[in-house]
């Protein structure tokens, strides 16, 4: 939830490779999760409609390459992934 005028940066594990998010709610046990998801405590893997999805909650999005735009040093420094884009987010305006 973002007051009116914030914002949030929004980490998240979406996976380039894939068009749009899977999800199955049948996944219900951590081995199930694991199974499905790659890790235990998640319900879904986000794939590049990411940003719909915060899109239809009300939230204005600006997906960043920020990774990318610092250059190679710091990405092998910091171990960083270049595919890895930061979600810029704020709370869309009414009216």
């Amino acid at each position: 939830m973002l007051r009116p005028g914030g914002w949030a940066l929004l980490p998240s594990l979406v996976d380039p490779s894939r068009a749009e998010t899977i999800k199955d709610p049948s996944a219900t046990s951590p081995a199930e999760r694991l199974r499905v998801f790659g890790q235990e405590d998640h319900a879904r893997i986000f794939g590049r409609d990411y940003a719909q999805w915060l899109s239809v909650a009300g939230i204005e999005v600006e997906v960043v390459p920020y990774v990318r735009e610092l250059g190679e040093e710091p990405m092998v420094r910091h171990g960083l992934d270049p595919e890895e884009d930061v979600y810029f987010c704020r709370r869309r305006q009414r009216g």
